[in-house]
């Protein structure tokens, strides 16, 4: 579809919180002149602590539009950098600027940008528990919302369990987490994720005989 950068008016009501607005308004503003932007980045601890990324190195990226999805506004960018798009919850970006050079847009499209990455719960719903290491705090939250159910929180690790649909989207997001994360049920997706892990196990394996 369009090649051009998108971006959509704001819905005010959804939210009173003031910076959060403000914020959004800088981005668009960004958006619509093709600004790249400066921020600082963090995480929520399980404990609810701040974290800030890359040591709080700032980042710089390309904004192509603000989205609202259950109830949280977030910015999507592209980094020059790693040649790909990500997403950031607007209410964790701090110290928001915007640079004066221009960016030249990269095709992009929002509808279907959103529908992979936003969308990746929609089906019927199961309930699953999965161990995760404590630093996966904010992207739990992030994939989840806050209807989750903590079900313990160890010295290193957090279990949780959240009702969502189990789609491939899923499965992917899961094993980015692989040695961070551990499916303790249903069973159907434990079985799901090792056969994955089984196929590419051999799949590595016979290259490796080949070499």
């Amino acid at each position: 579809e369009s090649s051009q950068v998108r971006h959509a008016s704001l819905p005010v009501n959804k939210t009173d919180n003031g910076d959060v607005l403000s914020a959004c308004e800088t981005i668009l503003e960004a958006v619509r002149l093709c600004h790249p932007i400066r921020f600082h980045y963090y995480d929520l601890s399980v404990t609810k602590q701040k974290t800030y990324r890359k040591h709080r190195k700032r980042y710089e990226q390309d904004p192509y539009a603000v989205i609202l999805h259950q109830g949280r506004f977030y910015c999507i960018c592209y980094s020059e950098h790693h040649k790909s798009f990500g997403n950031y919850r607007i209410d964790r970006m701090d110290h928001i600027t915007t640079a004066s050079d221009k960016f030249d847009p990269v095709p992009f499209d929002l509808d279907a940008y959103c529908r992979a990455s936003f969308d990746m719960y929609r089906g019927t719903l199961q309930t699953i528990t999965v161990q995760f290491d404590r630093s996966l705090a904010d992207y739990v939250r992030d994939a989840f919302g806050d209807n989750i159910v903590i079900r313990s929180i160890e010295a290193d690790t957090f279990t949780v369990s959240a009702a969502t649909a189990v789609t491939p989207t899923l499965i992917s997001w899961l094993l980015q987490f692989h040695d961070r994360s551990t499916v303790l049920g249903p069973p159907e997706l434990i079985a799901q994720i090792s056969a994955i892990a089984e196929t590419l196990r051999m799949k590595y394996s016979k290259e490796a005989q080949n070499d």
